[in-house]
């Protein structure tokens, strides 16, 4: 049995798929398998994963993206199982990183490290957001937070994911979040600072559906909620762990009407946006506005 299986997961992602499929090839630890999990794609995925021969192509209804993971895990027979987007990439010491901090203590169920942001272009950016380096008690700072963020982060055992039987499917998009809790409430995880994945951000990131995104997060928390009902400390951590969410994506969706108004010239409505989100969230308001006063600079002066 090969150590490490990668399944690549799309749909909708022929444009990128292929740089997903190199970043995995050009590993300083070679993969023992490369599986493409075409999540019922009505473009042209299945002829650009052609184009290498060493890679499985494996069709399905279009479900969801934890389905095709799902999917992967059974088709998989590496020890340890790396999950890539068919947007996203791997820095080149990735699976090499995983391993090692796998293979050095076997009583870790996942490793996961960190990720940087890269435009559809591929070019990388300098935005996102803060991604914290926790070191202990993990199952409770994953109330709080999915301080992970990227599943391109994060390699797995095998055994592990078979135990919890893999990926909740009604809980999609957030099913990973919901998997690294189940994991980490049984079993030792590490967070690493290595920087192993790339996060491209373009109009069809499935976490641009704000209100699907804060429906299933809320959703998750509530059937950690349920489990954990009376420990005290866990509940006030994951109550707080569902206003944070409310929070930030209720301020997601103020800067998004900000950018709608703004692209559309509709100043009054700027106005009244930019205003209400200095209100709820300076920082959000500062940050937004430094970048704009960057790209105007950039524009206009250099």
């Amino acid at each position: 049995m090969g150590s490490v299986s990668v399944v690549i997961t799309c749909y909708k992602q022929s444009a990128f798929v292929a740089a997903a499929i190199e970043s995995v090839l050009a590993q300083t630890y070679p993969a023992a398998e490369i599986i493409v999990v075409d999540d019922g794609s009505p473009d042209n995925t299945a002829a650009v994963v052609a184009r290498y021969p060493t890679v499985q192509y494996v069709y399905q209804h279009n479900q969801n993206v934890s389905a095709a993971r799902n999917n992967g895990i059974k088709r998989a027979s590496g020890k340890y199982l790396a999950f890539l987007d068919g947007d996203d990439r791997l820095l080149p010491g990735a699976l090499e990183t995983g391993v090692k901090y796998l293979d050095t203590d076997p009583s870790l169920a996942f490793v996961a490290g960190k990720h940087r942001f890269i435009c559809e272009a591929g070019l990388p950016l300098s935005v996102g957001e803060e991604q914290r380096h926790v070191t202990e008690d993990h199952y409770r700072e994953l109330l709080r937070s999915n301080f992970i963020g990227c599943p391109a982060t994060v390699m797995y055992r095998r055994d592990v994911l078979e135990a919890v039987g893999g990926f909740d499917t009604a809980l999609n998009p957030t099913g990973d979040w919901d998997l690294y809790l189940r994991i980490a409430q049984r079993f030792p995880i590490h967070r690493h600072t290595e920087v192993v994945a790339e996060y491209r951000l373009h109009s069809g990131n499935t976490s641009r559906d704000l209100d699907l995104m804060l429906q299933c997060s809320i959703m998750v928390l509530s059937s950690q909620l349920r489990q954990i009902e009376g420990d005290k400390q866990a509940e006030a951590l994951c109550k707080k762990g569902m206003k944070f969410q409310e929070r930030m994506f209720r301020t997601e969706k103020m800067v998004a009407k900000l950018r709608t108004h703004a692209r559309a010239k509709k100043w009054s409505a700027v106005t009244r946006d930019a205003a209400s989100l200095l209100f709820y969230s300076p920082l959000v308001f500062t940050q937004h506005a430094q970048r704009k006063i960057r790209k105007v600079v950039n524009d206009h002066f250099l």
